[in-house]
């Protein structure tokens, strides 16, 4: 007799851990089914051949350039620490 009451109570373990187990497995399904239809629904949302020019070029652009050549040909004969630290004191090391 318990031996028959512990096949039972297997079984009845058994098709609880079956049960569970489906039933996490379809609401994960579900929400990768729900993550999907949200994203779908966004790409439809959002046409991206119209918004190929996200960030258009302010009209400060050309004078930016300008100003980073400008710098550039300032710091060609200047050192790194020059060119990034102007007012960096360089003390000399007392021994």
């Amino acid at each position: 007799m318990d031996s028959e009451e512990n096949t039972k109570s297997f079984l009845n373990d058994k098709r609880r851990y079956v049960h569970y187990t489906k039933t996490i497995y379809s609401m994960l399904i579900e929400l990768f089914l729900g993550i999907v239809r949200v994203a779908e629904y966004w790409l439809q949302q959002s046409d991206f051949d119209q918004d190929a020019n996200i960030l258009p070029l302010p009209s400060s652009y050309p004078r930016y350039i300008g100003q980073l050549q400008a710098s550039a040909q300032q710091s060609r004969g200047q050192s790194v620490v020059e060119r990034n630290c102007p007012s960096f004191p360089v003390l000399p090391l007392v021994a």
